[in-house]
């Protein structure tokens, strides 16, 4: 089986070490042409999203930057998408948690109910992608990540490790929220994978 993972970051690099003979997207996904001939030239099997624009500590800094937030966060998985449905490609998108506030009255939150934190140009790009990516969910899957926490460490990016950023601050206060853990979001990865499940 063949991969392409586009975005060489903390959640990329995760992957890859799950799928060794995986191959980085070198194409800048703004760029539809060049992604297309990318994805023409390696012909994978999977194509797996994880570039997004994020702020450097937190989300909030995408408002600097609300142009290539857009460009890359929702409009360049769905010019991916597109590619991957025409040649026949199972798509995999990685998205965010950055769409849910509370906890829906002890009930949390299903992938079916309608996002209630759509405030920030970031959460705006994360629902607008995945909004453009119904048209192609037979051949696409959609995961969300939220605070990823991972037993690895990754010297070069420590602080999209939720457990290393913590050890970084000076205060920390207590706030209820939810997490990804990685291990275990590899283990969903794999499965989605195999059974082509979107």
């Amino acid at each position: 089986m063949k991969i392409l993972i586009y975005g060489k970051g903390y959640v990329g690099s995760r992957i890859k070490d799950q799928y060794p003979d995986a191959v980085f997207g070198v194409s800048d996904i703004r760029n539809q042409d060049t992604v297309r001939k990318e994805i023409l030239d390696i012909h994978p099997d999977i194509v797996i999203n994880t570039a997004a624009k994020i702020g450097t500590r937190k989300p909030v800094e995408c408002e600097d930057y609300p142009e290539e937030t857009m460009e890359v966060n929702a409009i360049a998985p769905e010019k991916i998408a597109q590619i991957c449905q025409e040649e026949n490609i199972f798509f995999v998108h990685i998205s965010t948690g950055y769409l849910y506030s509370g906890d829906n009255d002890g009930k949390g939150f299903f992938e079916e109910d309608t996002p209630n934190f759509v405030h920030g140009i970031y959460s705006q790009s994360k629902y607008e992608a995945e909004q453009n990516l119904q048209k192609y969910m037979e051949n696409t899957a959609i995961l969300r990540i939220n605070k990823p926490v991972d037993c690895k460490s990754y010297s070069d990016n420590p602080s999209r490790n939720q457990l290393e950023k913590i050890g970084s601050y000076n205060k920390v206060f207590d706030m209820k929220t939810n997490i990804t853990y990685i291990p275990f979001f590899l283990e969903v990865l794999a499965i989605i994978i195999q059974k082509r499940d979107t």
